[in-house]
């Protein structure tokens, strides 16, 4: 197979030699760039580069100029017949860029920490950052936009910046009238008018708070927005250099002009940016002249698409550009770009899609509607795979409904490899063409590591992942490990149970891969349920509360409180955690006696195994009251956002599943379901002896607001049964519950990567004494270990639960340890 690839190569080299040595180029023209340093100086620091002015793909690298070692000056002749865009960075980090065009002869000298810019061409240079910056400089720059009013003076900045341009330009076409202008029109007036339309999209974003509705927004674009300078951009008939102002133009006219997010649905929301882009499509084939919207589709697909992985929107629109787009030389660089893209990703581990043909001849891929283990060996021409890992797996996993084996041969014929299949039960012989639209598939696996067995699992919409790829680093024994890895992935093909309410008839929704089952009781709630563990083929079973009612707010200390927070259906690490402390036995049956377990927050999103999770909590709840114990599940900003239907960090698994169950996302948790009336019963805030428990912290704002711990559960409580974007919400529901001051989002206590200022001690005393505590535990911050900061008065226990380092807080007889995975206590440090 490789061979044939090499084959390939050197015919289309031959062939490309034999056009060139029967035909002469024909001259192109040149522009001269002379770099210059004064005599006696050595040459600079000073990095010079050039690109295309025109572009749609930002893959292509910049091109250095390099003055050699020793000189002090040099001199280029770039052979070009377009225009380029020049970039010079001083060595006092000034950046400047420019546009200039075949015939121009620049001179560069850089003396006295100034460049100096002579020579055919340089007017360009002196109009940007002589004339046109300067005069922009003496404008007042206005904030983003925080009221209507707002957008209006920024709106009028970028009118008197537009007049600028459009002055300026007067006056240089009368000095240098043999100047080719269009292009420093076009990008000036697109960048002016790219940030008229980011001002215009802010507004969007706070429209909500302002009380702006989508009919006023869309009579805004109409007036403001949609003006001659954007209509005139728009009816350009060739291509133009800045692609990426045009996308920020077409993304206020679909995302915020036809678009309304307070009546999208949730599937439309999750994805909105896929949305927007074949909005996009649609919109600029039938506003731009066809070079232009060639260029704008190219670069969408290329930079818009392919560079941010949208894979599964990249094979949507695959067939849609090649009716749309005109110059069709295009769609064959596309397809080069798109093919390095799926080679990178898949050396990182990350299959977004392939081709491959069975015995029929029928061309089969990754199955988007069955979430399934996909493994995939190299054989030999006679079928053979030497990886013990693939015999390992099909030992264990042959029969698996939901575990998929397959052989791929690519060197050899289809007619030959046809002729000599083994049939191998539960094994699937397919065949790798050589080519097809996009590549040889399996060459590219081949290339990315030879040999080796992929053994492919679901992961995001869209893609999915090679096993090995999510592996820790430190794994000795591979072959056990992806074993073990494909029984947990399996475990994750189960969702449920939902149990959804009409009047006094339940409905109970399970799901295995891509099979719903629905059962339906009568006049009754169920009496059980059974959720799976994490451990494949085991469930649990869960009594059904006769009636939900909230927790008290306060407690007394018990002899042990063990405390966890932000694990994210993260089912496997929680359950071995709880074991290894004594709280749950392997059946997952509460065996902490009379000692409490407090959850502080985010057991929500991200996760594979979120419903076996929250069930899990809820079981224990019951048999810890029984028992004489306690499980205090705080809400964390993850539960409250599902709660309201925001599914931005919901693991895709989610949406796709409510799709099969036909039901929206919102129907899953809706207060007519029973872990949507549980969750809404839960607490914010609660107080355990002298420790104040919540998930992000107490803000100054919420200080000030003198909240007692009832009145904050009982607003919360109330915010839920409404919604976030009810009327009914009050100031304080908001501020509780969708600020940054909330004391589910508040990270003050903890620095992060772009605050270095933190609550001040005498915040957090405040705290203290209002509520009558000694301590605040937090979570929602991620830190290194569990520790104590200001002095012991404030307690973390969010670590980096994802990753499998599950660490937790045990409060004992007046002592705090930091407990860890393995069922050992350390002592709790002190950070500051």
């Amino acid at each position: 197979m490789i061979n044939r690839i090499f084959t390939l190569l050197l015919c289309s080299f031959f062939a490309c030699a034999h056009t060139a040595a029967g035909h002469e180029k024909p001259t192109l023209p040149v522009i001269r760039i002379k770099v210059k340093v004064p005599d006696g100086q050595t040459a600079p620091k000073m990095k010079i580069t050039y690109t295309p002015a025109f572009f749609y793909s930002r893959l292509e690298p910049e091109k250095i100029l390099a003055i050699p070692k020793g000189e002090n000056a040099a001199t280029w002749n770039l052979k070009v017949d377009k225009p380029m865009q020049i970039n010079i960075t001083t060595p006092d980090d000034k950046y400047y860029a420019w546009y200039i065009h075949p015939g121009d002869d620049l001179q560069i000298t850089y003396q006295n920490q100034a460049l100096v810019i002579t020579g055919p061409g340089s007017e360009k240079y002196r109009f940007r950052y002589e004339t046109v910056f300067p005069l922009f400089r003496q404008l007042q720059s206005p904030q983003a936009p925080k009221s209507l009013q707002g957008f209006i003076e920024w709106n009028t900045y970028c009118d008197q910046k537009a007049a600028i341009v459009e002055q300026s330009l007067d006056k240089y076409r009368k000095l240098y009238p043999e100047a080719n202008w269009e292009l420093d029109f076009i990008s000036f007036l697109a960048v002016v008018e790219g940030d008229r339309n980011r001002a215009f999209q802010h507004l969007c974003n706070i429209k909500k708070q302002l009380g702006i509705t989508h009919a006023d927004t869309r009579k805004l674009y109409e007036k403001k927005i949609y003006n001659k300078n954007l209509k005139w951009l728009f009816s350009q008939s060739s291509w133009i250099p800045v692609p990426e102002s045009y996308y920020g133009m077409f993304k206020s006219r679909c995302l915020y002009y036809h678009f309304d997010q307070d009546t999208a649905s949730a599937d439309m929301k999750a994805d909105a940016s896929s949305h927007m882009l074949r909005r996009m499509l649609d919109d600029c084939d039938s506003i731009l002249q066809p070079a232009l919207k060639d260029q704008f589709m190219a670069f969408l697909y290329s930079d818009k698409i392919l560079r941010t992985r949208k894979f599964a929107l990249a094979e949507e629109v695959r067939d849609k550009l090649k009716h749309q787009v005109t110059d069709k030389s295009i769609l064959s660089e596309l397809t080069l770009e798109e093919m390095k893209m799926l080679r990178y990703e898949l050396i990182e581990g990350r299959v977004f899609g392939f081709k491959l043909q069975d015995a029929d001849g029928r061309f089969i891929g990754l199955n988007k509607e069955k979430p399934e283990i996909l493994v995939l060996a190299e054989a030999d021409p006679a079928g053979n795979v030497s990886d013990p890992l693939f015999h390992a797996i099909n030992k264990e996993f042959s029969g698996n409904p939901h575990v998929r084996l397959a052989t791929v041969t690519g060197n050899v014929t289809f007619e030959t490899w046809k002729s000599g299949i083994k049939i191998v039960p539960g094994i699937t012989p397919l065949y790798a063409p050589a080519t097809n639209d996009r590549t040889d598939y399996m060459q590219t696996f081949h290339e990315a590591a030879p040999g080796r067995t992929w053994v492919i699992a679901p992961y995001k919409e869209g893609y999915s992942r090679d096993i090995r790829s999510m592996l820790p680093s430190n794994v000795n024994d591979t072959t056990t490990a992806i074993l073990e890895a494909i029984r947990e992935n399996l475990i994750q093909l189960h969702d449920g149970p939902y149990i959804n309410y009409a009047g006094d008839t339940a409905f109970i929704y399970n799901l295995l891969a891509s099979r719903v089952s629905i059962d339906t009781l009568l006049h009754r709630k169920p009496g059980y349920v059974q959720a799976a563990t994490h451990v494949a083929g085991q469930f649990f079973r869960i009594p059904v509360k006769a009636a939900i009612t909230p927790p008290p707010s306060q407690y007394r200390q018990p002899g042990k409180l063990l405390v966890i927070s932000d694990m994210e259906g993260n089912l496997p690490a929680m359950a071995r955690f709880l074991i290894a402390h004594g709280v749950i036995d392997s059946a997952y049956n509460w065996t902490y006696g009379t000692n409490h377990l407090l959850l502080n927050g985010d057991f929500m999103d991200r996760g594979k195994q979120v419903t076996e999770c929250l069930w899990l909590l809820y079981k224990l709840e019951d048999e810890a009251i029984q028992a004489g114990g306690r499980v205090h599940f705080l809400l964390g900003n993850h539960e409250i956002i599902n709660l309201y239907n925001d599914v931005r960090y919901v693991n895709y698994k989610y949406l796709h599943n409510a799709k099969q169950m036909h039901l929206g996302y919102d129907e899953l948790l809706s207060v007519q379901t029973e872990m949507g009336r549980w969750l809404r019963s839960r607490n914010m805030v609660e107080k355990i002896g002298s420790h104040l428990f919540v998930h992000g912290g107490i803000s100054p704002a919420i200080n000030n607001q003198q909240l007692s711990i009832d009145s904050c559960n009982q607003l919360s409580r109330q915010f839920l049964l409404f919604g976030a974007h009810d009327s009914a919400q009050t100031a304080i529901q908001k501020q509780l519950h969708l600020t940054e001051d909330s004391p589910l989002w508040y990270r003050g206590y903890y620095p992060g990567k772009n605050k270095t200022v933190r609550t001040p001690i005498e915040e957090i005393n405040k705290t203290l004494s209002f509520y009558g505590v000694q301590r605040i535990i937090t979570g929602h911050t991620v830190v290194p270990d569990v520790s104590a900061f200001y002095d012991g008065k404030v307690i973390n226990a969010d670590t980096h639960h994802a990753s499998g380092d599950v660490e937790g807080l045990l409060i004992e007889n007046g002592q705090y340890y930091r407990i860890t995975a393995d069922g050992k206590q350390h002592t709790l440090p002190v950070q500051y």
